[in-house]
């Protein structure tokens, strides 16, 4: 998996230890959002470590190629991210309310981080068919 070092700490966070982002291509056409995003995704606190606390921030953000605007964010949070489990797990994160267009040309960006909150280090099943990622648009 993909490690990100804890302690990012918002959505300008520079250091690219401490965040990961996803894009879209450019979108051909415009992209509406209206309502609940929800983002599907697969991680684990680093080495799979049991009863410690993980913490994520996903930041959705349209990308126009040299500058971004922040469209909404939401964090999942659990004291025991591995629930007893020593492989990745399975979680989701509902971002409501969402009401912007994504102009064709730009692209659709997922910024996540680790905040300090959490225990350790995560990791994050990426690109891969066994532990898809998703993003659900409205």
């Amino acid at each position: 998996g993909l490690q990100i070092v804890k302690g990012g700490v918002d959505e300008n966070e520079p250091d690219p230890t401490k965040h990961q982002v996803w894009r879209t291509g450019e979108l051909t056409t415009s992209l509406p959002m209206v309502g609940t995003v929800t983002v599907d995704f697969w991680s684990a606190i680093k080495d799979f470590a049991l009863d410690t606390t993980g913490t994520v921030t996903f930041y959705l953000r349209d990308y126009d190629g040299s500058s971004h605007v922040e469209i909404a964010n939401g964090t999942v949070s659990d004291a025991d991210w591995q629930g007893g489990v020593s492989d990745f797990v399975a979680r989701s994160l509902s971002i409501t309310s969402v009401s912007y267009t994504v102009s064709a040309g730009n692209e659709l960006e997922l910024k996540l981080i680790v905040g300090a909150a959490s225990g350790d280090d995560m990791w994050f099943a990426y690109d891969t068919t066994g532990y898809p990622a998703v993003v659900k648009i409205p």
